[in-house]
């Protein structure tokens, strides 16, 4: 059996963590709704002193309910995230976390509880390729995923995790910093400097005064509308198109260094 597939234990706590951590951010989304909601009351002089009280009683009693909520689903995340944290760091996957700056146990162990053996497809019973193991991260080419997209589906929660475990070893690292992959984002994003778009882009279009005063004016009502302007082709990518690819490129490289790691350590 493989030293990299992750224990039941690994694999229940993460699996918990992010439940609590999704139930914990529900609740905590509802209680700003509240405070918005509460706000939103004391700006209106109309209201009688005794609705007041009760809207006042009612913000009560459901603060405390959120308050208590929020608390019980964190001291969850702390508890399974103590375990995970425990579980990677005696895993020989702890060697290679400690060769990389930035990558917590933590934020590894959530990933690594979603892709198993990097080597190796659960699903499938037979080994992986690397570009299979992008796939099934949701950053790999398009045609396998199409192709293939009943053999090498995409882990819908495995994006998210690999994201926040990229971000903190790439970007919010200090410039220059060795054994992580700030260098390899940098080099990227330079590399990327200056390229075209070969199809239109929706995340680069621009709008015109018109158009970006109406969606100000729907924003002021609570309303998003989505970018419907796309760059045409031959038209550069703006910096937010560049640093997304680097991030993507970092993202990719990461999964390739793990499934080397636990091929040529197996």
């Amino acid at each position: 059996m493989s030293n990299f597939i992750p224990s039941l234990t690994l694999v229940s706590s993460a699996k918990a963590l992010r439940k609590a951590e999704q139930l914990r951010v529900s609740n905590q989304n509802q209680f700003n709704a509240m405070i918005a909601s509460r706000y939103d009351i004391e700006k209106h002089n109309d209201i009688t002193a005794d609705d007041r009280n009760q809207f006042d009683s009612f913000f009560l009693s459901k603060d405390r309910s959120l308050d208590d909520a929020i608390a019980i689903f964190k001291q969850v995340e702390n508890k399974h995230a103590r375990i995970v944290e425990k579980e990677v760091a005696k895993s020989p996957f702890n060697d290679f976390i400690e060769k990389h700056r930035g990558i917590g146990l933590k934020t590894f162990g959530r990933v690594w509880a979603l892709i198993g053996d990097p080597t190796w497809n659960p699903h499938t019973d037979e080994p992986r390729l690397i570009s299979h193991l992008w796939a099934y991260s949701g950053i790999g080419d398009p045609a396998i995923k199409k192709e293939r997209g009943k053999k090498y589906k995409v882990n819908t929660n495995l994006g998210p995790a690999l994201h926040n475990l990229i971000m903190p070893a790439s970007q919010r690292l200090p410039a220059g910093s060795l054994d992580s992959y700030r260098p390899l984002y940098e080099a990227q994003k330079a590399r990327y400097q200056g390229r075209v778009h070969n199809r239109p882009c929706a995340q680069c279009g621009t709008k015109s005064a018109e158009q970006q005063a109406l969606q100000d004016e729907v924003a002021a009502a609570g309303i998003t509308l989505l970018n419907d302007v796309s760059a045409g082709v031959g038209d550069p990518w703006k910096d937010g198109h560049i640093n997304g690819a680097a991030i993507r490129y970092c993202k990719k490289q990461f999964l390739k260094d793990i499934y080397l790691y636990a091929q040529e350590n197996a």
